[in-house]
């Protein structure tokens, strides 16, 4: 089989839910993915919000409620004075982390030497992808 150039999958605040994870190993049985980077972005809004929210002490409402409780324990285990930048970064590495521990065909594939799963996160003013260590 010939592998795919790229298969996004995309969805706010970079959380793994079931849905992400099916879509990801579709990705690595079927289309031969080598690599998944789980990507945040400068200023993203889901986890602004997230923020916003741990300070108010509201909620979202509705079904975004869900995508705040995903993101909400990163951000809670991140310094007192850190950054909105911080978040991003440390809530792509929890998905991605996430992705691995959650799905034992990415798990496998990875001990195959297979397919490699990092994080990075895309600067909207610069246009630059930081690749996390």
């Amino acid at each position: 089989m010939t592998p795919t150039n790229l298969f996004v999958v995309r969805n706010a605040g970079n959380v793994i839910d079931d849905d992400v994870l099916g879509s990801l190993e579709y990705a690595v049985e079927h289309l031969s993915t080598s690599l998944i980077v789980v990507m945040g972005h400068s200023g993203c809004g889901a986890v602004k919000a997230t923020e916003a929210l741990i300070k108010s002490g509201g909620s979202a409402g509705g079904h975004i409620d869900a995508l705040v409780n995903k993101i909400k324990p990163t951000i809670l285990a991140l310094p007192a004075n850190h950054t909105l930048s911080d978040s991003v970064k440390a809530n792509a590495m929890a998905s991605a982390a996430q992705a691995i521990s959650q799905s034992s065909i990415i798990e496998e594939a990875i001990k195959a030497g297979e397919i490699k799963v990092i994080s990075a996160e895309f600067d909207l003013a610069t246009k630059l992808v930081t690749f996390n260590a």
